[in-house]
């Protein structure tokens, strides 16, 4: 059966005491800095108090480099973003060995606050590392899943995170999500029998995590850590 690990960390520093080719697939929804941009005039998310950091351009570039190093060969990354942020993660993949496939839209069916042309879509960043065949090759690019409420702030619906694990992972497969969130990414591997590991800075947030996640079973061995790096900080 598969199992979840939810770890209490600062990402970026988690993700470089990550062992190498140790992961099977990464999806993800970075914090990435136009966010607050986006924040300030209400396009991206309304106004709340339930925030949490976002990172620079400089720090998700450099992350991405430990997602290829600790991807298996032959496997995918999707990362999920802006149009203005996906230039930058384009530009840091294809430095550090990825290949990159396309951009896939995710179409919120409905669109959200703004003052100009009103967004309705994300995008998310399709990378392959080594050559792997999707599943299904009859799937479009455009993906079209009802945006989250009232939740997490930027939360992602699991429908979404679902499509991309499905044809770009096997079952017992490790699916990785640093940036876990809301512990969407997670709640979707686990329903299609995978196993998962996220981490969170927000100690909150992963008790929120271990709870939406509490009817699957938990455990402290996904997470494989480089034995030349301290796990002192965690």
């Amino acid at each position: 059966m598969s199992a979840y690990q939810i770890i209490n960390a600062d990402s970026l520093t988690l993700l470089k005491d990550v062992e190498d080719e140790s992961v099977d697939l990464i999806v993800t929804d970075p914090p990435y800095s136009s966010l607050e941009k986006h924040r300030a005039v209400g396009t991206t998310t309304r106004l709340t108090s339930d925030w949490f950091p976002v990172i620079s351009n400089e720090k998700l570039a450099e992350s991405v480099v430990d997602m290829y190093r600790i991807l298996k060969p032959d496997s995918h990354c999707y990362v999920i973003c802006d149009q203005e942020t996906h230039y930058v993660i384009r530009e840091a993949a294809m430095a550090c060995g990825f290949t990159w496939k396309k951009l896939l839209i995710w179409d919120k069916e409905s669109i959200g606050m703004g003052y100009s042309w009103r967004n309705q879509h994300e995008v998310i960043c399709y990378l392959d590392k080594g050559k792997r065949r999707l599943n299904n090759l009859g799937w479009s690019d455009v993906l079209r899943h009802k945006r989250v409420r009232g939740a997490y702030p930027t939360e992602k619906p699991v429908s979404l995170i679902e499509a991309l694990i499905a044809n770009s992972s096997d079952e017992g497969d490790i699916v990785m999500d640093m940036f876990a969130g809301s512990g969407s990414t997670l709640e979707a591997a686990l329903n299609l029998n995978r196993y998962a590991i996220g981490s969170e800075v927000s100690a909150k947030a992963c008790a929120d995590i271990n709870q939406r996640l509490s009817a699957f079973p938990s455990s402290e061995r996904l997470y494989q850590p480089r034995k030349q790096l301290s796990l002192a900080n965690f």
